[in-house]
């Protein structure tokens, strides 16, 4: 939430908007019920249900669908269509048109079949009722937004109309803070800070942006060593990590390939 979320919800409330941003702390119910406000963001953390078996869930998804209906918003946008989201998602379709407010989802990662469901450590049952999920709260939204233009192409794959779909990256929050600093972002264009960026990433810099997962290590080191045959300049930046210390894999990788 404070990666994407929390930095939307601020762009929106400098925007002039009311914001509240609803939390179910799961890992931490003890902080429940607990509220606070940041950059004129209202946040909320539920308070939790008795854990019931086979129950909590869904009364925690209830707990939110009711809360944020008595805020009477404009506006509902639920972050990732699966889980407690996905539930709230799927109890608020089931009011009459005329009653609820638009129901927007967010995808910043693909959950189903080749993405999450594949690496989460889900039981059969989860990775098939995730995967339904998905496709039914991307499907019955009234507009998505994506965090890239990949997971874009996976939602109009869906027979999402593109004019439904809003391409909405992360860095929000940093793109925001650059405005905010004004001419003093601009005089550093002359030296400084700006003047190291272009030294440290010039244009023959690429780019991946990754968790390791799409694709083999390996792949990454041999289209590099093809690039580099064109570009001798070309460098590679990373930005991200794996979950099984793909990173380290991948510099021993390129040092055996003679890249570093």
């Amino acid at each position: 939430m404070s990666a994407r979320a929390l930095p939307m919800a601020k762009s929106l409330a400098a925007r002039g908007h009311a914001v509240t941003l609803l939390l179910p702390p799961w890992q931490n119910p003890e902080e429940g019920g607990r509220r606070w406000e940041e950059d004129n963001v209202a946040v909320e953390n539920i308070l939790l249900p008795p854990g019931i078996p086979g129950l909590f869930h869904l009364l925690t998804a209830l707990r939110l669908a009711r809360r944020a209906m008595a805020l009477h918003p404009d506006v509902i946008h639920l972050f990732k269509p699966k889980a407690y989201s996905g539930l709230v998602h799927w109890l608020l379709a089931r009011l009459p048109r005329a009653r609820r407010p638009r129901l927007v989802v967010d995808s910043d990662d693909w959950e189903g079949s080749g993405g999450w469901n594949e690496i989460g450590g889900y039981t059969p049952a989860q990775r098939r009722f995730f995967a339904w999920q998905e496709r039914w709260g991307l499907t019955h939204a009234d507009a998505v937004t994506v965090a890239s233009r990949a997971l874009e192409g996976l939602v109009w794959a869906m027979g999402i109309p593109p004019e439904r779909v809003f391409y909405v990256p992360n860095g929000t929050e940093q793109e925001a803070r650059g405005k905010k600093q004004g001419t003093g972002g601009k005089r550093q264009g002359t030296g400084g800070k700006k003047q190291g960026a272009r030294i440290l990433h010039p244009a023959s810099c690429i780019l991946l942006y990754t968790r390791f997962f799409e694709f083999p290590v390996s792949r990454v080191v041999e289209v590099l060593k093809r690039v580099q045959k064109r570009v001798p300049e070309a460098r590679l930046l990373v930005v991200g990590k794996g979950f099984s210390g793909e990173e380290e894999e991948l510099l021993e990788l390129a040092r055996k390939a003679g890249l570093t």
